[in-house]
């Protein structure tokens, strides 16, 4: 099971989209990417004040490994989509 979280904006219109992300695959418990969203809540959380952010996260979850990449940047200019 792969799974991926891409969201940019400010770190308060990321949160909300990163709680709202699907956590059910085909196949999958949950709990990986769980544990990745919570981490990503609690950085974006700490975020620097007055500045956007860019996240882009994969993972897979599988019978032989699991892998997981969290890459996580500063935006100068950042703008939350529309609703």
């Amino acid at each position: 099971m792969s799974w991926s979280i891409r969201v940019t904006g400010t770190p308060k219109g990321c949160a909300a989209r990163v709680e709202r992300a699907s956590t059910t695959f085909k196949g999958d418990s949950g709990l990986q990417i769980d544990a990745v969203k919570r981490l990503i809540l609690a950085e974006l959380a700490r975020w620097p004040e007055g500045k956007g952010v860019a996240i882009n996260c994969t993972g897979n979850e599988a019978d032989a490994d699991r892998r997981v990449l969290i890459d996580m940047r500063v935006e100068n200019l950042a703008l939350d989509p529309p609703d």
